[in-house]
């Protein structure tokens, strides 16, 4: 395959938008990943006024305390985007294997996790992870599992609900008088039309997760201070937002960038979809 070939079939994997969706995410990334390495003041020390106006050396001006604002935006994303990415893979690992499970299986089985997942649902998202957090503290691994805890029988759902549909597919039986194993099924002949619906559902569920996560950084039961952290320095910040909107202003885009961005690239992910649908008839 020639390299103008590959150029083309690489860029029909996404949309015009799902492009732009694509380079606002990774613009965020970039910035949350890197960010803590190129500040240019160190993001603790106090350096000014609190609130004090932008000056040369203090792009952002100062923040509650007097601490360069740019240099803790630069810093405190990675923390935040590193505990939702990996929550949300966690959850929906889980979430996909369970929803499968119960797809194929029915029976008792399928009750148990649907029934399951709807009382977990009946919980609001916030104030589980808060409960979870609460009750087991504000490290980084107890953060990770109180998120995918959200996010397991929401996907689990979804996905049941999408597998539900084939299970019965002419394929799936052929599948199964070939003596093939569950897991084969599973994951070779189910997941993949369920795959759109997993997408469609990812575009709601990882913003949602960064969402949460910075929710829980700015009602103060996230990364602690001094640490720096986007909800967080938000929540620092916020009186202030009149006097000294670049304190804020910098996490605040940010966030909303990445959200829609992320929103956009799976909405407009092709990665000819139509392949992934099989014929049911």
């Amino acid at each position: 395959m020639s390299s103008t070939r590959k150029k083309q079939r690489f860029r029909s994997y996404f949309s015009v938008t799902g492009w732009i969706g694509l380079s606002m995410t990774l613009s965020v990334l970039l910035i949350a990943l890197i960010g803590p390495l190129v500040t240019p003041q160190n993001p603790d020390d106090l350096l000014g006024l609190p609130f004090g106006v932008s000056q040369p050396g203090a792009l952002f001006g100062f923040d509650s305390y007097g601490r360069d604002s740019f240099s803790r935006f630069l810093a405190g994303g990675r923390y935040s985007l590193v505990v939702a990415i990996i929550g949300y893979l966690v959850g929906a690992s889980l979430g996909l294997t369970l929803g499968l499970l119960a797809a194929y299986s029915r029976g008792w089985v399928d009750a148990a996790l649907a029934w399951t997942s709807e009382v977990l649902i009946g919980f609001p998202a916030l104030v589980l992870m808060l409960l979870l957090v609460a009750g087991l503290g504000t490290s980084f691994w107890v953060l990770v599992v109180a998120l995918a805890s959200v996010n397991v029988p929401r996907i689990l759902r979804i996905v049941r609900a999408s597998g539900r549909e084939v299970r019965d597919a002419a394929y799936v039986e052929v599948a199964e008088a070939r003596g093939e194993p569950r897991r084969y099924i599973m994951f070779k002949e189910i997941f993949p039309s369920v795959l759109p619906a997993f997408l469609v559902d990812a575009g709601v569920r990882i913003p949602a997760s960064i969402l949460l996560v910075a929710s829980l950084s700015f009602l103060g039961l996230g990364i602690q201070p001094p640490a720096s952290d986007w909800g967080l320095i938000i929540s620092e910040n916020r009186v202030a937002l009149t006097v000294q909107p670049l304190a804020v202003m910098g996490p605040i885009v940010a966030l909303a960038l990445l959200m829609i961005g992320v929103n956009l690239a799976l909405d407009g992910f092709k990665g000819n979809k139509s392949s992934y649908r099989r014929d049911i008839s």
